[in-house]
């Protein structure tokens, strides 16, 4: 098994072929040139002898804190397995020739966001990971879930939330929002230019809008089912809960849609739960040399738009 190279038209039509409407040649080029750090992403394959196996990329991103923690991570991005080749070890030598770029670049650790019944989460974790809880959050598939409690202009369909038109006042308010969500906690986030922000929450190829609700800003896509949540200002948590929770209602009611979410609050999961919301747990997984990078590593907060 070999580390190889093949054409990125090669390697985006095995991506949709292991992961179907996984994207074109626009989403490609958004996730691996979408360089906030000044780093050229990484692009390879497996091969034995002269058959594709698997490949995968690397991205790179800072974490950091208001207190001036600082750790810089390799992100596994857009790895595959092809099907028949699945079982022989490839995921491990992925694992294992990501690490070694990351290490390459002077990058404190590789990650990876995996759910946790992913066979990947396994390798990652025996490769020796650590393992940091994260959640993935959608609403029920019904309206009736999140009915009890809203106000009469969310149950009769008058309240919805606004779409916000972009300028340099919103962005700079987003941006804003991102850079102190839990500040005072010395919660950790990944960092970000206000250019690289736009880029990374807005300008994407799947088109996002801003909304404003209850006077809270938040990045939004849709897909065939759901109102995905990219970003939100969460600031004030209780209120943000009960926003999405009317969202939710929102989106069930006129759209048809459920509400996809990601969060690694611990908090946030548990009050989300409380208001009706699912969750299917996973982790944000960092491989070091240097533990003691991971083991003091603060609180996290990763929303569903930071991951790709």
């Amino acid at each position: 098994m070999q580390i190889t190279t093949i054409p990125t038209s090669a390697y985006l039509a095995f991506l949709n072929e292991v992961f179907p409407h996984w994207g074109d040649a626009a989403v490609y080029d958004w996730v691996f040139g979408n360089n906030t750090e000044n780093e050229t992403s990484d692009i390879f394959a497996l091969a034995d002898a002269d058959v594709i196996l698997a490949g995968s990329g690397i991205t790179y991103r800072t974490i950091g804190s208001a207190a001036n923690f600082r750790i810089t991570i390799g992100i596994m991005t857009g790895s595959w397995t092809l099907p028949a080749h699945r079982g022989k070890g490839c995921f491990t030598k992925i694992i294992e020739e990501s690490f070694r770029r990351v290490k390459g670049k002077n990058y404190d650790a590789l990650a990876a966001f995996v759910t946790q019944k992913n066979a990947s989460a396994g390798r990652l974790n025996a490769a020796g990971s650590a393992m940091l809880p994260a959640y993935y959050i959608f609403s029920d598939t019904s309206a009736g879930a999140f009915s009890s409690g809203v106000s009469s202009g969310v149950s009769n369909g008058e309240w919805k939330p606004e779409i916000v038109s972009p300028d340099a006042a919103i962005f700079a308010c987003l941006h804003d929002a991102h850079a102190h969500t839990g500040a005072a906690d010395d919660i950790a986030r990944f960092l970000y230019t206000p250019e690289a922000f736009r880029k990374q929450f807005v300008e994407r190829p799947s088109k996002p809008f801003i909304l404003s609700a209850n006077g809270l800003l938040l990045v939004a896509e849709e897909s065939s089912d759901a109102v995905k949540i990219l970003f939100a200002d969460k600031r004030d948590l209780p209120l943000w809960t009960e926003t999405l929770r009317q969202l939710a209602f929102w989106a069930h009611k006129q759209k048809g849609k459920k509400i996809y979410y990601y969060t690694t609050l611990a908090a946030e999961k548990d009050l989300l739960e409380k208001t009706g919301f699912q969750t299917v747990p996973g982790f944000l997984t960092l491989l070091s040399n240097d533990k003691t990078r991971t083991t003091l590593l603060p609180p996290l907060d990763i929303q569903l738009g930071d991951k790709m």
